[in-house]
C-alpha cells in the first residue's frame, strides 16, 4: 500500500489542506488579525484594505475546499485500491495506458509475477497464444462501450504452464491523463472446475458395468469419424454392430451376477482383439458396437471373425456366442442410416441361425 500512496502523491496535498484549513479557522475567529498580520510581515503601518481582505477571506477557503475535495477524490481511489489488492482473487491493476501499476498475493501465486517483474510492462504478457485476435478485439469493444467483460481466458504463468481462469476487467477511471487505475482485472482460477467437468464427460460417456464406452460415446465418435471421411474424399472407415446370442435365457438360467460377468468378459476380450485406434462401445443391453478407422467391409470381416472367436472360446462350456453385422461407411450417409444398414445385416446375421457375421454393401 505504501507504494501505492507515493505513486498517487497524497502526503504533499495532506499537509497542504491540513495548513489551509488551520489558517481559515484562525482568520474566522480573529479577523482583525489579518490586517496586523499584514503589517507585520511587510513593515506597512496601514491596514490592509477592505476589498483585499474580503479577496484573502475568499480565496483562502475556496482553495481549502478545493484540497479537501482532491483528498477525498485521492482517499477514494487508494481505498478502492487498497479493498481490491487484498481480495482472495488474483487483482491485476493498470494505468489508463493499460501498464501494470499494481498486483496482489493472489496473482503472484497464481501466475509466479511479483510487481517489480511486471513494472511497465502490460497484460500482453500473460498470453497464451490459445486465443485469436476476435477475442481481445470483443473485449476492448465491451470495455470501450460499457466498461467491463467477462469470459474464459486461458492464460500462461510465469514458469510456462497454462492457467484457465474466468477473468473479469472493470474500468474504473476516465481516460485522461495522470497516474490514476484505469483498469482492474480479476483472475479466477476454474482448473478444479474444469478438471471436475472433464471427469463427469467423461464418466458420461463410459459404461459402469463394463468400463468401456457407452452410446453417448458412440454417437460423438461416429460424427467424428463421418466429419472426417467427408472431409478427406474416400477415407473408408466401418461400423461392426454385434449382439450375444439368446443372452436373455442365459441370463434367466445362470442369474445376473453370470449375465454381467458375461458382458464384463466379453467387453475385455474384444477390446484386447481390437487395433489401438478401433473403438468398441457397449450401447445396449447384451448389444456392442465397432467403429473401425480406415477399415473397408473386407477388413472389418477379419476384424469380426477375430471378435467372434474372443468370444466363443471365453465360454465354451455355456456355448455364448455372438451374431456380427457390418457396413461400410458410403460418403454421404448419416449416422443413422449406416447404424440401420449395419442393424439390418445383423438382423440377417440372427435369421441365419446366429453366431454368424453378415455384411451390407
Amino acid at each position: 500500500m505504501i507504494h501505492i500512496l507515493r505513486k498517487y502523491e497524497i502526503y504533499p496535498k495532506l499537509v497542504l489542506t491540513i495548513i489551509l484549513v488551520g489558517l481559515m479557522i484562525w482568520m474566522l475567529l480573529k479577523p482583525d488579525l489579518l490586517g496586523h498580520l499584514w503589517n507585520t510581515l511587510s513593515g506597512n503601518k496601514t491596514l490592509v484594505s477592505e476589498p483585499v481582505s474580503r479577496l484573502i477571506l475568499f480565496a483562502v477557503p475556496m482553495s481549502t475546499l478545493f484540497f479537501c475535495w482532491l483528498r477525498s477524490r485521492l482517499n477514494e481511489r487508494s481505498l478502492l485500491l487498497a479493498k481490491t489488492l487484498t481480495s482472495m482473487s488474483a487483482i491485476l491493476v493498470t494505468d489508463n495506458r493499460t501498464r501494470i501499476i499494481a498486483v496482489n498475493p493472489a496473482f503472484t501465486r497464481l501466475f509466479g509475477y511479483t510487481l517489480e517483474d511486471l513494472d511497465q510492462l502490460t497484460p500482453k504478457i500473460l498470453q497464451s497464444g490459445k486465443h485469436s485476435t476476435n477475442l481481445h478485439q470483443q473485449m476492448w469493444d465491451s470495455l470501450n462501450s460499457n466498461g467491463k467483460w467477462s469470459g474464459e481466458v486461458t492464460n500462461r504463468a510465469r514458469n510456462g504452464e497454462l492457467v484457465c481462469v474466468w477473468l473479469e476487467v472493470n474500468e474504473v477511471s476516465s481516460k485522461k491523463g495522470g497516474a490514476s487505475p484505469a483498469y482492474v482485472a480479476n483472475f479466477t482460477d476454474i482448473k478444479k472446475f474444469k478438471d471436475t467437468e472433464l471427469v463427469l464427460k467423461q464418466l458420461s460417456q463410459v459404461d459402469a458395468l463394463t468400463g468401456i464406452p457407452n452410446r453417448r460415446g458412440f454417437d460423438l465418435e461416429i460424427k467424428r469419424l463421418i466429419s472426417k471421411s467427408t472431409r478427406r474424399f474416400k477415407h473408408p472407415f466401418s461400423l461392426i454392430v454385434l449382439d450375444l446370442d439368446h443372452f436373455k435365457y442365459f441370463n434367466d438360467k445362470y442369474g445376473h451376477v453370470a449375465g454381467d460377468e458375461v458382458l464384463q468378459n466379453s467387453a475385455v476380450k474384444m477390446q484386447e482383439a481390437l487395433r489401438g485406434e478401433d473403438y468398441i462401445f457397449r450401447v445396449g443391453g447384451e448389444e456392442f458396437t465397432v467403429l473401425l478407422d480406415d477399415c473397408d467391409l473386407e477388413k472389418a470381416e477379419l476384424v469380426a471373425k477375430k471378435l467372434k472367436a474372443a468370444v466363443t472360446q471365453m465360454y465354451r462350456d455355456t456355448k455364448v456366442t455372438a451374431s456380427f453385422g457390418i457396413a461400410q461407411f458410403n460418403g454421404f450417409e448419416s449416422e443413422s442410416q449406416l447404424y440401420s444398414r449395419a442393424d439390418q445385416a445383423l438382423y440377417f446375421a440372427k435369421e441365419n441361425g446366429r453366431n454368424c457375421i453378415k455384411k451390407t454393401a
